[in-house]
């Protein structure tokens, strides 16, 4: 067998519809296994919040009942509702569902009132916010954005 036959023979292999197949469904289980991968990473981070939400529940907030029955596991990456207490550089949030989290302040915070920005210091209890931010190991939110906003119309 002549180099000119074996390079032919592996240009019809390559060109043939086989080997475009077994190429293809390579490349998609390399996706699949990707999203799969994403799924479990968001998975893990988002049990890994609740379990630290809950451990530290008490240092956060003072005694109080259980975690929403034991079965909520809470939102890592924000909160929205109602400010129940400020101790800058932390604040707590009542959320409509009843869930309270406790919120970080750093330097890189950006605090607006609506559209403008603000000093976190008008952080008030009763203020009504959106935070998001990124979970910390105690269960808080470290707040990367907090935004200041009217009074929804559906809460008392």
């Amino acid at each position: 067998m002549n180099i000119t036959s074996l390079k032919e023979k592996i240009a019809r292999i390559v060109q043939s519809k086989v080997f475009h197949g077994i190429i293809y469904g390579i490349l998609i289980m390399i996706f699949a296994g990707f999203i799969f991968q994403a799924g479990v990473v968001v998975g893990i981070n988002k049990a890994t919040f609740g379990k630290d939400f809950d451990d530290h529940y008490t240092e956060n907030f003072g005694p109080a009942q259980t975690l929403a029955g034991g079965t909520h596991i809470p939102n890592p990456n924000g909160a929205i509702g109602k400010i129940i207490s400020v101790t800058l550089p932390t604040f707590s949030v009542e959320e409509p569902n009843n869930i309270e989290k406790s919120v970080v302040i750093t330097d890189d915070t950006i605090t607006r009132l609506m559209h403008a920005p603000a000093d976190p210091s008008i952080l008030t209890p009763g203020t009504f916010v959106v935070v998001i931010g990124d979970p910390n190991a105690q269960g808080q939110i470290v707040a990367k954005f907090i935004r200041i906003i009217p009074v929804p119309p559906t809460q008392p």
